[in-house]
């Protein structure tokens, strides 16, 4: 993790900051991804998007709340202004980014993404963990169906496990 060091008006000093990797999709001016030496707030981000910050959002959960690396945002124009909803960034990008994937969250196409994982091991992964719970960690893949030594040493450096979830 590179720390950071930032100072907000001479007096807030905030430290230990993570880069952070987010995409923007949908109508908004400039689509794509965006990278930050921290985490901003979504409307920091709908900003750097073109979104005029005059413009009123819709957001299920507080604006000002900080995203995380490898969350989306899909924007999309509503009769009173912008719809945005979060979601995490899709395993295929994940993969080529970097960001690793959570095993605790991820989805079977997600899982799919990983090299030499097709659909069916990815759904005996979601079974797994539906019928066993969550992964305490990335050694627990072992036990399931398909993956032995030699695959899990191939995708472990994509995969981390948390319990959190993405913001």
């Amino acid at each position: 993790m590179v720390s950071f060091l930032l100072f907000l008006n001479n007096e807030t000093q905030i430290e230990n900051l993570s880069p952070c990797l987010l995409e923007v999709k949908g109508e908004v001016p400039r689509p794509g991804l965006y990278y930050y030496a921290y985490c901003p707030t979504i409307n920091e981000l709908l900003n750097a998007s073109g979104q005029a910050p005059d413009e009123k959002v819709t957001i299920k959960q507080n604006s000002m709340v900080m995203l995380s690396t490898g969350t989306s945002l899909w924007v999309q124009k509503a009769r009173n202004g912008l719809r945005v909803s979060r979601l995490p960034l899709e395993g295929k990008k994940k993969v080529l980014l970097g960001i690793p994937i959570n095993l605790n969250t991820a989805t079977s196409d997600d899982l799919s993404s990983l090299p030499g994982i097709g659909p069916h091991i990815a759904d005996e992964v979601i079974l797994f963990r539906k019928t066993r719970g969550t992964f305490s960690n990335i050694e627990d893949l072992k036990a399931v169906n398909g993956i032995g030594e030699k695959r899990l040493k191939k995708i472990e450096k994509y995969l981390t496990v948390t319990t959190k979830t993405f913001s």
